[in-house]
């Protein structure tokens, strides 16, 4: 598995072309802003062609499972293919998925494009343009693992007030305050958010998530009792805390030769 670094003297991030992933973004003090799983897992993973846990997974050109065929691979084809590595300079860095039209499950010709820049910040973006004659229909996420000390005890402020839903059930929730605890199983999509987020932990702000082309964002957590059914160690889930830019609710339309931006910002504020 090839792995490339970004650097700067705010910080490190560490991708790979597999899944066109993030795997790491370390601050100059040492604090890692993002889980990813032990090594052993990331490495058996590969090894079976499986997704990598943790970093920031790309879901496209579908969300979860697919809307029709269930014997596709949850959250799409990205995670499990081998992006083309365009640039790389000490800071940025440049990949692209290329879609021929032959997928199952998705058969228009289309290209995906991911930008990585590092400056006192990270930010992604993920440009997706649709390359054949017949418009076509996506959702996505940036699904960004985010390290914490204790999810238990951290919160998520920026989203008093916005509709969400549960994605197991898609029931209507009650709207939340202005402070989100993350205290069991965790898995609710956001429609209306304005940003940015603020992730607290023990009432100490930590980090700023900011959306780009998308007012939706999901927060998630498995919990103990999920969390055994995944490929991580038993207690990991209490050290991350999904946030991820999504396009669910209302998903991405694209006209032929029509491209459509989805980024995430992290700024850490210690």
């Amino acid at each position: 598995m090839q792995i490339f670094t970004l650097q700067n003297q705010y910080g490190t991030v560490k991708f790979t072309p597999y899944g066109g992933q993030v795997l790491a973004y370390t601050l100059a003090s040492g604090r890692e802003v993002l889980w990813r799983n032990e090594e052993g897992f990331l490495q058996a993973a590969y090894a079976a062609g499986k997704p990598l846990r943790g970093g920031v997974p790309v879901c496209w050109p579908w969300f979860r499972q697919h809307p029709k065929l269930t014997n596709l691979p949850q959250h799409g084809y990205a995670r499990t293919r081998h992006w083309a590595l365009l640039a790389h300079t000490p800071t940025t860095a440049t990949l692209k998925l290329a879609l021929d039209g032959t997928d199952t499950g998705f058969p228009h010709p289309a290209q995906v494009v991911l930008e990585i820049t590092l400056t006192e910040k990270l930010q992604l973006q993920l440009t997706t343009t649709n390359l054949g004659a017949q418009p076509f229909e996506l959702t996505q996420a940036l699904h960004t693992y985010l390290q914490v000390e204790e999810v238990a005890q951290c919160e998520v402020t920026g989203l008093a007030g916005v509709p969400n839903k549960h994605i197991g059930r898609w029931s209507e929730e009650a709207l939340w305050p202005e402070k989100i605890n993350l205290d069991a199983a965790f898995e609710h999509i956001f429609y209306g958010a304005e940003g940015p987020l603020q992730l607290e932990q023990a009432n100490k702000p930590m980090l700023q998530v900011g959306l780009q082309g998308t007012n939706e964002v999901v927060l998630w957590n498995p919990w103990a009792e999920k969390a055994q059914s995944l490929d991580m160690l038993p207690k990991a889930y209490q050290h991350f805390l999904c946030i991820e830019a999504a396009n669910l609710v209302v998903p991405v339309v694209l006209a032929p030769q029509q491209s459509y931006t989805l980024g995430v910002m992290l700024r850490a504020l210690v």
